[in-house]
């Protein structure tokens, strides 16, 4: 049987076979594009397909499965898919629902809205019903200069976002958080593919992952390597010639490197490589971590702009981390050590002056070493502070160039491994006071220009002190 309206011939029986697929949950995906196309500009179906959906809900279909209609503002839990919509006579969009956390196609919920005394609703065009599934990930801003979409839609899609989605950051901070408990954070200007729940490809700009205990193997394809996550927190960052770096903050990851034959490198906690636009690798020396930055403060300029030391650290990629705004209670204080932090001695805290400073996580490591040289590359005029661990005699550098402030600062000790065993595996304290094992004199300099600062060794006599602490703060 047919109809004429509009110009346009409906087939009654086709469409009413096609609404009882949705409403059986046997739709297709084609039939779906099909009955959008039946009732794209077409009152006639559009009446009859209401009718039919309205009739079933009265049979009890709402009162089952209401739980499950939502605001299609609003994320979805995993599994869930997005909701699709159409544009009403009044111009605005209305939802569209595919129910069920399993992932099956339903019954497009237009009942619903007939039940709510909404059955007046006369639809100008069906539009394309944007079907979205397997969504894999949502979006949450970080900060409220953030903006974003997806490319070919062109949305901010807060409800999800589904394999296969290029997803563009212009400005600002976003956290995607995979259903499988993956977090990554996008910092702009970035471009980058969700390829599904363990897989992202790196067009342009910074990520960093944060990837829990059972989704190791979580990777990162970027022009110049895939890097494979062993359980860690790590960055990667694609510049527009296809440069890549690779840095790891924590765990470990492997990078499996584009140009062959070169072997896949295994990266651990403070270690880091940078492959140029040809895949020639190198040591990064050092990183700056704008983390802690507020990004609604008052932005001030970079006072460490870098730093780098009298060692060939090729063979470990090791390298020096620039933590802006960083130093407060509970920051860590070594790039090889995963638990050391700086604490104040008591529950006052540590000293105002030194909180929100720009500091530099050092190597504990070198605390030892007698040769070794560090040169810090001062960006702006500032009060250098070095935290210099009491137990050792001052270091001949050190009383020369700085002075000290009289006060002290607390190291609580993480893990560490020496003689043989390990030391310190409990948790470490939280909080000024708590768990201090080693003290620490606060020694000031005045920088009142840009240029290089040199650093000497600590002048250890023995091996069991810890290496100094960098702290640098605006200059009054």
């Amino acid at each position: 049987m047919s109809d004429r309206f509009n110009n346009e011939t409906i087939d009654e029986d086709r469409l009413m076979i096609l609404v009882d697929a949705a409403l059986d949950q046997s739709i297709s995906q084609s039939e779906i594009t099909e009955l959008a196309s039946m009732l794209a500009g077409n009152p006639k179906a559009q009446d009859l397909y209401l009718s039919e959906i309205e009739t079933d809900f009265l049979l009890g279909e709402l009162s089952r499965h209401s739980s499950q209609l939502g605001n299609p503002g609003n994320p979805k839990k995993s599994g869930d898919r997005l909701f699709p919509t159409v544009e009403s006579g009044s111009g605005q969009s209305s939802p569209f629902a595919f129910k069920g956390a399993l992932g099956n196609p339903f019954l497009l919920c237009f009942g619903s809205l007939v039940l709510l005394g909404l059955a007046w609703l006369s639809i100008a065009s069906f539009g394309n019903l944007n079907y979205r599934s397997d969504v894999i990930a949502h979006a949450k801003v970080k900060s409220d200069n953030a903006k974003w979409f997806i490319e070919e839609t062109g949305e901010a899609m807060t409800s999800g976002l589904c394999s296969g989605d290029v997803l563009r950051v212009v400005e600002g901070r976003l956290i995607i958080k995979y259903v499988n408990g993956v977090s990554v954070n996008l910092d702009g200007p970035v471009a980058c593919e969700l390829v599904s729940p363990m897989e992202v490809r790196m067009l342009l700009g910074s990520l960093t992952a944060e990837v829990p205990d059972g989704c190791e193997g979580f990777s990162v394809e970027a022009p110049r390597a895939t890097v494979v996550d062993l359980g860690t927190k790590f960055r990667v960052n694609v510049d527009p010639q296809g440069g890549t770096d690779v840095v790891v903050y924590k765990g470990e990851v492997d990078v499996d490197y584009r140009a062959k034959p070169q072997p896949t490198q295994r990266l651990r906690m403070g270690e880091a490589v940078r492959l140029d636009a040809y895949g020639a690798v190198s040591r990064i020396e050092s990183i700056r971590n704008d983390e802690f930055i507020d990004p609604q403060a008052t932005p001030r300029g970079v006072l460490i702009e870098g730093v780098r030391d009298s060692y060939d650290r090729d063979s470990s990629l090791s390298y020096y981390e620039i933590v802006q705004n960083g130093m407060r209670e509970d920051a860590l204080a070594f790039v090889d050590r995963e638990g050391h932090e700086w604490n104040g001695l008591d529950k006052s805290g540590m000293p105002a002056y030194l909180v929100g400073g720009d500091y530099v996580r050092t190597f504990n490591n070198d605390k030892a070493d007698d040769s070794i040289e560090l040169k810090l590359n001062i960006a702006a005029p500032c009060k250098l502070y070095i935290l210099f661990d009491n137990r050792l005699p001052v270091a001949s550098w050190l009383k020369d160039g700085f002075k000290d402030t009289g006060d002290d600062i607390g190291l609580d000790n993480g893990p560490f491994f020496s003689s043989g065993q390990w030391h310190n595996k409990g948790p470490s304290g939280i909080g000024p006071g708590q768990s201090i094992d080693d003290v620490f004199s606060i020694w000031v300099k005045t920088i009142d220009a840009p240029g290089v600062v040199t650093l000497g060794a600590t002048e250890a006599p023995i091996s069991e002190p810890n290496m100094y602490g960098i702290v640098a703060v605006p200059s009054e």
